[in-house]
């Protein structure tokens, strides 16, 4: 699920510096954004592994579209070399920290926070509500979260 942002970010950010030289950082950047929420607010609403992946590629293409802009911004806000190569680090760095953050946090609360909904969903941790959605542990043998 990781795999599946990082890939389409990673293929992408060149191709959307691209469209957003040629039709405005700003309009980009802000489009990314929304798309960024709305994907967020998404995963909220994720019943199987496969729609979860999917909200995953679609945040992926929402970082894909905010990251030229802001490092364009801080190239247009800081004229001194050094203020912008700090500023260059503090946005990868806070991008870096914050991919971090959400991959334990995801390990912590991600599928304990599914079980304790208890809404029936097909990821509730328990297989019930209609299927069983195997986790990725213990090599990948699908097994269950209790």
């Amino acid at each position: 699920m990781t795999g599946a942002y990082a890939v389409v970010f990673g293929g992408l950010m060149l191709a959307f510096g691209a469209l957003a030289d040629r039709f405005g950082r700003r309009r980009i950047m802000l489009i990314g954004l929304a798309l960024l929420g709305v994907a967020s607010l998404a995963t909220a609403f994720v019943a199987t592994a496969e729609q979860l992946i999917a909200v995953r590629v679609a945040m992926g293409v929402a970082a894909a579209m905010t990251t030229p802009g802001s490092m364009a911004l801080a190239f247009r806000l800081f004229a001194d070399d050094g203020l912008r190569v700090r500023a260059t680090t503090l946005i990868s760095t806070v991008g870096l920290v914050g991919l971090a953050v959400t991959a334990l946090a995801a390990a912590l609360v991600g599928w304990g926070f599914a079980r304790a909904r208890r809404a029936g969903s097909p990821v509730d941790g328990r297989g019930e509500g209609g299927g069983e959605v195997p986790l990725d542990v213990g090599g990948g043998r699908g097994q269950r979260a209790d």
